[in-house]
């Protein structure tokens, strides 16, 4: 299922140097790859997978500054963001 419940919202990363708000996410239950936590390690039609300390979280549905809460497909043709690229 997906993650944040009552942090939905409240919850955010940083991307270029704009705070994005996490609204809906889903942990996988699989083990990052060996990359630093942030790191993007997919993109596609089911979300934007990014490596944690704990593991792979799927993001589905980010904001941006002034924005409205956007799924990740339309958030991918706003920002640009591309499989390798780090979140912090």
């Amino acid at each position: 299922g997906t993650l944040l419940g009552s942090a939905a919202g409240k919850s955010y990363t940083h991307w270029q140097g704009e705070r994005l708000r996490l609204w809906q996410a889903q942990a996988l239950g699989v083990p990052a790859p060996m990359l630093s936590p942030g790191s993007v390690i997919q993109i596609n039609k089911n979300g934007l997978d990014v490596a944690t300390g704990d593991g792979v979280l799927r993001l589905l549905r980010l904001q941006r500054p002034g924005g409205k809460p956007l799924d990740v497909a339309a958030m991918l043709n706003a920002c640009g963001i591309q499989t390798g690229q780090q979140f912090s």
